[in-house]
């Protein structure tokens, strides 16, 4: 696994600080020889953030027009990018470029219609030991997952470019397992701990339908739910 860099969350402008990160797999599976027939599989596996408040004296003020502005600078940039890129790819195509361009959206529409993501064991944690009463506040997930499915609902490549499939509508369905949310005052901080135990700590307290050992009355929110999208 690796950290994740603290940066990310200064980015953010909010007042706190990671105390704690670890990723344990991000996987991108892609079947260049088959993209036409074979799904793309995203998966995010093992995510351990703990954060804390960061001092008060390093607090800023956000100005909300300058925030918009980088926005905007950053819009700009990824538009001139993108108009360079088509223009540098226009030089390059000869006589048969309408016909590769007819294949290349065939090929992008096959790949976004089929795209599958799972996320595991992801477990974001808040620990306060700054006030009198030290607490901590969480989110867990067991699983994510999200497929592209038949008219039955059953996980299954579609082409939606071949003239048999061409008015079926997409089908996706979300699968979300044990997502929760909970708070513990006068909570034993794990923040300073050392990494192993931190990451066995967090593994342990995500709910999963085989544990038994969780105190599941600190969560104030436990969801699972299928969702059909069409």
């Amino acid at each position: 696994g690796i950290s994740i860099k603290k940066e990310v969350i200064k980015m953010l402008n909010m007042p706190v600080n990671m105390k704690f990160s670890h990723l344990g797999e991000l996987k991108l599976d892609i079947p260049f020889k088959n993209l036409g027939s074979k799904p793309v599989e995203a998966s995010l596996t093992n995510v351990f953030i703990i954060l804390e408040p960061a001092d008060k004296d390093t607090w800023e003020v956000s100005d909300y027009a300058k925030i918009q502005s980088r926005i905007s600078l950053m819009e700009l940039y990824i538009a001139e990018y993108l108009a360079k890129i088509m223009e540098a790819r226009k030089q390059l195509e000869g006589k048969d470029q309408e016909e590769d361009k007819g294949m290349v959206g065939r090929l992008t529409e096959k790949i976004i219609d089929n795209i599958q993501v799972t996320i595991r064991n992801i477990h974001i944690r808040f620990e306060n030991k700054k006030t009198s009463t030290k607490y901590a506040m969480g989110i867990t997930l067991d699983r994510l997952e999200i497929n592209t499915c038949n008219k039955q609902w059953e996980k299954k490549y579609i082409d939606r470019t071949d003239e048999k499939f061409k008015l079926e509508p997409l089908r996706k369905k979300l699968l979300l397992k044990n997502l929760g949310i909970y708070w513990i005052n006068d909570a034993t901080l794990i923040g300073g701990d050392s990494p192993d135990r931190i990451m066995t700590k967090m593994e342990d307290m995500i709910l999963t339908d085989y544990k038994s050992q969780i105190k599941k009355d600190e969560y104030i929110i436990a969801i699972s739910a299928i969702t059909k999208l069409l």
